[in-house]
Order: structure tokens, then sequence, then C-alpha cells
């Protein structure tokens, strides 16, 4: 899928956007000579020791030169590219840490697809303008309920992630964690109702291999319980 999710960001991402691929210190070379492919728009950082999701998210960060970040998925593909409405969030508010977008979920075959947890995530989802900043109170509450944000389309702000960082302790609720707690330091989430990606479901995603597991509910009910000190 990584061929497929590289072509999708260089056709959709203006020129001025890097694009990085970050890999893990691994036997396998095929994925390097495929970034080569892709030279020199697309960059290639293999790490001198395992750093794990966490840590190859936190290098992500560290290595960003933009105002804001997007840490996509290897199997996932970028659709657009709303810059016009970023920069409209830039100039409202100096502390939106997060702006997460619209997505459409597709199968292994690139087809449409919806599962029981983006049911679920719709249903959770409050009823959206085309461009929201969230009352920190109302959102805060709104995701003790659930997470219906996608990971691989949030934008973070570089900044401001570098400081807090996303935790090792997490693999799944990573992104639950680090927006409470963002929002206990007071920093805005945003929401673009544009869908800037296609989020792929399959059987041997990261996400789905740990989903067969407790450890997905194990980090939930830690997510809850710091959210409950915060509160």
């Amino acid at each position: 899928y990584l061929r497929q999710t590289l072509e999708s960001a260089v056709k959709q991402l203006a020129l001025e956007i890097p694009i990085t691929v970050i890999e893990d210190p691994s036997d396998f070379l095929g994925i390097e000579s495929l970034v080569k492919e892709f030279a020199p728009r697309v960059s290639y950082l293999k790490n001198n020791s395992r750093l794990g999701i966490a840590g190859n998210f936190n290098e992500s960060i560290k290595q960003s030169t933009g105002v804001f970040t997007q840490i996509c998925g290897s199997d996932d593909l970028i659709i657009s590219n709303p810059i016009n409405d970023i920069e409209a969030l830039k100039s409202e508010s100096l502390n939106i840490s997060v702006i997460g977008f619209d997505v459409n979920i597709i199968d292994e075959n690139n087809k449409k697809y919806r599962a029981i947890p983006d049911i679920i995530k719709k249903i959770l989802r409050p009823k959206l303008s085309k461009v929201e900043i969230f009352d920190n109170e109302k959102i805060f509450e709104n995701l003790m309920l659930g997470d219906w944000f996608y990971f691989p389309a949030i934008k973070w702000r570089t900044e401001t992630i570098k400081n807090i960082a996303f935790s090792g302790e997490f693999h799944t609720a990573m992104d639950l964690d680090i927006l409470i707690r963002l929002l206990e330091k007071d920093q805005k989430i945003a929401f673009v109702k544009t869908k800037t990606l296609s989020y792929r479901r399959h059987n041997k995603s990261a996400s789905s291999q740990y989903a067969k597991s407790t450890g997905r509910f194990d980090e939930e009910f830690i997510c809850h319980e710091n959210a409950l000190k915060i509160a």
C-alpha cells in the first residue's frame, strides 16, 4: 500500500510541503528502494534504533519544518489538501493545536467500506459547521463518550506537540491520550468538514492486529482515569 500512499501524496500536496518516510531498522530493503523511486520529492529517513509507534510519531514531529504536521499511515491515501481552510484557522486562534478532517473509509481493494467503529464514530461526532473550533469543555466531554477522530486525518501544530509528545504507553489510544492532555493545557481543537484522506481498514493493519487483544480496552480505561483527574 505504501506506493499508493506516496502516489496520492505526491499528486495532492503542493511542492513546498515536504513528504518524508520514516522507518525503523529492518533487514527488509524494499521500503528504501521504493521511496527512492519518488526522490527527490519524497525523503527517506531510517532510524538508528527501533523507536516503535510513539517514537516514530515523535520523530516525525521532530523532523517536521512545517507549522502543522500530518502523520499518515503507510496504507492511507491523501485525497485533497485544504490549505485555505488551514490558513483561515491560523488567523482565528494561535492556540489551535489540532485540526481534524473528514475521511472516506476504504477496504484492502480501495472500495468504499464502513465498519461498526465507523458507524459509532459518526453517531458520536457532534453536528458541525464547515469549520468548527470547539469549546474545550464540550469537546472534552464529547471525547469521553468516544474518540471519533481519525488519527491520520489530523494536522498537529508542530511546536506544541514537540513539547507534549506522544506517549509510548499507548498503541491504539495514543490520539485520545494526547487530545486530553492538550485540552488540559487549554489548547484548542478544530475540525474542517472536508474529506482529505481515505482511511484504509484491513485485517493486517497495526490497529486491527492490536484490536484482537484486550489491550485496546485497557488503554481506553487508562485514558479515562487520566481524564477524570484532569476534570
